[in-house]
């Protein structure tokens, strides 16, 4: 593949994103390059993401329990969306949504992952 491409730090700080208190929704499909880069999203220097949507291809063993289990839920982040792109792709990349919570939604859950009927967004702009 030819051309220019940029790290996630260079592209928001070409989209002058860099002193923004966040970023509303981060969509990203890069044709497995999401296993490369996911830390990178969670970098002090990138604005807080509120939303993140991703489509993960092939999903390798290696990178999968850290990605979910470790940085989305450390970082505060719930699964709100899993669909199957069972169009073009075989059924190899499956679309995520995830969600940006306040840590006291972990808390009262006994800091894990469940269902709960008072959902406290983490926006302060």
């Amino acid at each position: 593949i030819e051309g220019t491409f940029f790290s996630f730090q260079e592209t928001i700080k070409k989209l002058g994103h860099e002193n923004r208190p966040a970023i509303d929704i981060l969509k990203i499909d890069c044709e497995k390059c999401e296993w490369r880069t996911y830390s990178d999203w969670f970098e002090p220097s990138v604005p807080m993401i509120q939303q993140i949507l991703v489509e993960t291809h092939n999903s390798p063993q290696q990178f999968v329990l850290n990605f979910f289990d470790g940085i989305m839920e450390k970082n505060d982040y719930v699964m709100f969306h899993k669909e199957p792109n069972i169009q073009f792709s075989n059924g190899d990349a499956i679309e995520f949504g995830f969600l940006k919570l306040e840590k006291n939604f972990f808390q009262a859950n006994g800091g894990g992952n469940e269902e709960v009927s008072d959902l406290t967004l983490k926006y302060d702009v």
